[in-house]
């Protein structure tokens, strides 16, 4: 995993963290593309605090945005836990 991309983000504390993509959705239904990430620094994998944005690759700045809809959240809950559960996908 030497070359996967890292993104860093600043929380709310002001700190700047690491973190790697978990996974990458194309949802047709919305029109958006998502990223869900992960800390790279995770020590607890069991609880491990994962952030989702819609993701626009063709900007620099403002590439990640929030996620507004109750549904959209829903979809990326329902591929993470397709993910989490299908042996196969892993």
């Amino acid at each position: 995993m030497a070359d996967e991309e890292l993104f860093y983000l600043e929380m709310a504390d002001g700190t700047e963290t690491a973190f790697r993509e978990v996974v990458t959705i194309a949802a047709e239904d919305y029109g958006k593309s998502y990223i869900v990430l992960a800390p790279v620094m995770a020590t607890d994998q069991s609880d491990i605090a994962l952030q989702a944005f819609v993701y626009d690759q063709t900007v620099d700045e403002g590439m990640f945005q929030p996620i507004e809809t109750d549904e959209e959240w829903a979809m990326i809950e329902e591929v993470l836990a397709t993910l989490k559960t299908d042996d196969t996908l892993a």
